[in-house]
């Protein structure tokens, strides 16, 4: 009788295992076609229209015949930006097809850590069905989350969603005996924060909050020796990241260049700013502010609502605060297309919720 009782639980398993693939394979194919469709290097398009990617473009084919970014062709995008798009280049004998495979490949691999995300907490049904919302709202313009689903601001949601994904798992929404993180978790974290900070510095913000409040409450408590182990692997992962991108410019005898351009630049071009109150920015069209708007008025409902429920623990609280500070932060500067990528782990929460 045992044994029956055995199969049938190991069989259910299985079949839940199987139903989640499935609603993952959906979400992905989803944003592969949407990718497909909006990017600026799909195949379907004979021209590449848009500036900033024909800049892309141009640099990262300057990369593959020997000229270096910063030095001999200039943007202020990240370095790991142009690796990125130099694969897909690769991958297609130089043609603009490739840049458009490899952003595939980069919003694939991030939506499956999006819908992993959402299932920590909801069932596969609201979860599927957040994903779906969300990427809808964030359509409803280019200038949204979601931009084109391959610009280097759009690869930072890769990052951030692993980041997000680790960072919920282990706090857990099931229990409340958390500690601390575990040494792998604060090093993949550590080299997630690296490339944020060498695609986009200003987005760091996201580990900043996070990860900077999760060490204030380690001396809080008096955990000195999580505190270091933590602190010291988060840091490590950091540099290692960093290291790669230094040695390739040390290299080439451009340090100074890389300094100039991407650290020095970008710190006075993001410290722009017209309104501060987000919703009276000039930069932003009324489409963006209203899927924007939208989207924190039902996060506010779910949160509010959620205080009633007796599975609304204190994490959730801690996390919507945290979101909200990047939120107030980041959106205090000129705000561009790429400040909300950071927004889309509270606006599928809020959804979801």
């Amino acid at each position: 009788m045992s044994w029956k009782l055995s199969g049938i639980v190991m069989q259910s398993v299985d079949d839940e295992i199987k139903k989640d693939r499935a609603v993952a394979i959906v979400v992905i194919l989803t944003v592969v076609i949407l990718t497909f469709v909006r990017s600026a290097y799909s195949p379907i398009y004979r021209y590449v229209f848009c500036p900033d990617s024909v800049c892309y473009r141009i640099v990262t084919r300057g990369l593959l015949a020997g000229r270096i970014p910063y030095r001999d062709l200039f943007d202020h995008k990240g370095p790991i930006s142009y690796f990125i798009y130099a694969i897909g280049l690769l991958i297609s004998g130089g043609r603009t097809w490739g840049m458009c495979f490899i952003s595939c490949i980069v919003n694939a691999i991030t939506f499956f850590f999006v819908y992993r995300t959402a299932r920590l907490r909801y069932s596969r049904m609201v979860s599927l069905l957040g994903i779906a919302f969300v990427l809808f709202m964030c359509s409803l313009t280019n200038r949204s989350p979601l931009n084109t689903l391959s610009a280097p601001d759009d690869f930072l949601l890769l990052p951030l969603m692993v980041s997000a994904y680790l960072i919920y798992k282990e706090v857990g929404y099931s229990k409340e005996d958390f500690d601390h993180f575990s040494k792998k978790t604060m090093f993949v974290n550590g080299l997630l924060c690296g490339s944020v900070l060498w695609i986009k510095l200003n987005v760091c913000l996201f580990y900043l909050t996070f990860i900077g409040c999760y060490f204030l409450w380690l001396l809080i408590r008096r955990k000195f020796r999580p505190f270091i182990e933590n602190v010291a692997l988060f840091l490590g992962g950091i540099a290692v990241m960093s290291l790669a991108v230094l040695a390739f410019f040390a290299v080439t005898g451009t340090l100074d260049d890389l300094w100039d351009c991407y650290i020095l630049f970008n710190l006075s071009y993001a410290s722009l700013r017209d309104e501060v109150w987000l919703f009276d920015k000039d930069l932003l069209a009324f489409s963006t502010k209203f899927s924007v708007l939208f989207q924190l008025l039902i996060c506010l409902v779910a949160f509010l609502l959620g205080l009633f429920t007796k599975r609304f623990k204190r994490q959730h609280i801690v996390t919507s605060i945290l979101l909200l500070v990047n939120y107030l932060v980041l959106t205090y500067f000129a705000v561009y297309d790429y400040f909300f990528i950071v927004f889309f782990p509270l606006f599928l929460a809020g959804i979801c919720e």
